[in-house]
C-alpha cells in the first residue's frame, strides 16, 4: 500500500462521525486506565517489594478472566452501544474508589481495581463491534490501525500525566484525575447513533449458552484466526510480566529512578506504538503477515537491549524502538484475526483472542513474581525478549510464509451508516 493511498484511506476511516467518537471515547478511556496503571505501580512499590506488584496485578486482573468471553457473547447478541455506555459510567465511580481505599487497605484497592478491570472486557468487544459495523471491509484494516494510535497517544499522555500527578499530588488526586477522564469517555459514548442490527428481536438470537459454544467451535473453521489467538497465548505468557518489570527498571534498576522515571519509560512506550502504528497501514498489504512475523522478533531483540539498560539514557531508546515494533503487532493483530470471520462472530473471536491472552498473562505475572523471589529482573527480561524472538520465528514458519490461510473476502458493506450482521 502506498503512502499516499494510505493517508487517504485513514482519513476516509476519521471522517467517519461514529469513527470519530469511537475514537475520542477510546482515547479518554485508555487515558484514564494509563494514569490509574501509573498510580497503582507507583503506590504498591511505595512500601512493597516488586513480587508484591505481581501478585497485586494477578489479583486484580484474574477476574476480569471471568467476565472476558461471556462479555464478546453479550456483545454479539445486544446493542454494543449501550454495552460501552454502561460499562464506561460504572467505570467512573470505580476509579475514584481504587484511589481513596488503596491507600488504607491494599486488599480491597485491589478488588475495586479488579471490578474496574472487569469491566474492560465488556468495553474492548463492544468497540470492535461498533467500528467494523461503521466501516466497510476495506477500511478496517486503518481502522484498527488509528485506534492502535489512539493507543499511542494515551500511553504518553496519560503516562506523563500519572507519573507527573502522583509525583506531584499524591495516589487519591491521580485516580480522582482518571476518574474524571474516564466520565469525559462515558460521555462520548453517549453520542454514538442507534446500532440497526442490534434491534432483532430477542427471540432471533441463540440462547446465550449457545452463542458462547458457537464462538468457541468457530475458531476451527477460521485457520488464520486461531494461529493469532495461539500467538497471542505464547507472548501473553511472555509477556505477562512486562508492568512489573517497568516499574522495577523505573523506580529502582536505572540511575535516578522514581515516580518521574516510570511516567518517562511509559512516554517512550506510547510514542513506540504511535509510531508503529502509523506506520503498518503503511506496509505493503500483500505481506501483512511477514511484518507481523518480524515485529514480534523486533520486539524481543530490542527488549533485551533494554533489559541491559543502566540509565534512562540507555533504556528509553531501546524501549522507545521496543514497542514501535509493537505498535506493528497491535495494528495487524486485530485486522489478522478478523481477516476471515463472519461479522456475527466478531465480538465472540475477538474476546476469545483477548481472553486467553490475558490468562496467561495472568500466569505470567505468577511466574514473575515467583522468579523475583530467587532471580534478577534483568535474567526475567532477557529471557522474556529471548522468547519473543522465538515466538515470532515459530509463526512465520508454520503460519505467516504460507499460502494456506489467506484473508479472503467479507461480505459487501455499505460506505455510510452502520453495517456488518448480528
Amino acid at each position: 500500500m502506498s503512502s499516499a493511498h494510505a493517508d487517504t484511506t485513514t482519513r476516509a476511516v476519521l471522517a467517519h462521525p461514529e469513527v470519530r467518537k469511537l475514537c475520542a471515547a477510546t482515547l479518554m478511556g485508555s487515558l484514564a486506565v494509563w494514569i490509574a496503571q501509573v498510580a497503582l505501580i507507583v503506590a504498591v512499590l511505595e512500601h512493597h517489594a516488586g513480587s508484591s506488584l505481581a501478585w497485586v496485578l494477578l489479583a486484580s486482573t484474574a477476574p476480569a478472566l471471568l467476565v472476558g468471553f461471556a462479555g464478546g457473547a453479550v456483545v454479539d447478541r445486544h446493542d454494543p452501544r449501550r454495552v460501552a455506555r454502561l460499562a464506561g459510567l460504572a467505570s467512573v465511580g470505580l476509579l475514584v474508589a481504587v484511589g481513596f481505599v488503596l491507600v488504607h487497605s491494599l486488599a480491597v484497592g485491589t478488588i475495586a481495581y479488579a471490578a474496574f478491570l472487569s469491566l474492560g472486557r465488556l468495553s474492548g468487544p463492544a468497540t470492535v463491534r461498533l467500528l467494523y459495523a461503521a466501516l466497510p471491509t476495506e477500511q478496517r484494516a486503518a481502522g484498527n490501525a488509528a485506534l492502535g494510535t489512539v493507543s499511542g497517544i494515551t500511553t504518553v499522555v496519560g503516562a506523563a500525566i500519572g507519573g507527573l500527578g502522583v509525583g506531584a499530588l499524591g495516589v487519591v488526586p491521580a485516580f480522582v484525575i482518571a476518574g474524571a477522564i474516564q466520565a469525559v469517555a462515558a460521555g462520548a459514548l453517549w453520542t454514538l447513533d442507534p446500532v440497526p442490527q442490534a434491534s432483532k428481536p430477542v427471540e432471533d438470537r441463540p440462547r446465550f449458552g449457545r452463542s458462547i459454544v458457537e464462538g468457541f467451535t468457530a475458531v476451527r473453521r477460521y485457520p488464520l484466526a486461531a494461529s493469532v489467538i495461539v500467538v497471542g497465548i505464547a507472548w501473553g505468557l511472555i509477556g505477562g510480566g512486562y508492568d512489573v518489570l517497568i516499574g522495577l527498571y523505573g523506580t529502582r534498576l536505572l540511575r535516578g529512578g522514581g515516580g518521574l522515571a516510570v511516567g518517562l519509560l511509559y512516554v517512550a512506550d506510547g510514542v513506540g506504538v504511535l509510531l508503529g502504528s502509523f506506520l503498518a497501514p503503511r506496509l505493503p498489504a500483500g505481506h501483512q503477515r511477514r511484518w507481523y512475523a518480524l515485529a514480534y522478533g523486533l520486539q524481543g531483540a530490542l527488549w533485551a537491549v533494554f533489559a541491559l539498560s543502566h540509565d534512562l539514557v540507555q533504556a528509553i531508546p531501546a524501549l522507545l524502538l521496543m514497542r514501535m515494533a509493537s505498535g506493528m503487532i497491535i495494528a495487524l493483530d486485530t485486522t489478522l484475526l478478523l481477516a476471515t470471520v463472519p461479522d456475527r462472530l466478531h465480538g465472540r473471536i475477538y474476546a476469545l483472542h483477548t481472553t486467553t491472552y490475558g490468562a496467561v498473562m495472568r500466569a505470567s505475572l505468577a511466574i514473575t513474581g515467583a522468579l523475583l523471589l530467587s532471580v534478577s529482573p534483568r535474567t526475567v527480561t532477557l529471557g522474556a525478549g529471548g522468547a519473543s524472538m522465538v515466538v515470532g520465528a515459530i509463526w512465520w514458519l508454520a503460519v505467516g510464509r504460507t499460502s494456506a490461510f489467506r484473508t479472503g473476502k467479507q461480505p459487501p458493506t455499505s460506505r455510510t451508516g452502520w453495517t456488518g450482521e448480528t
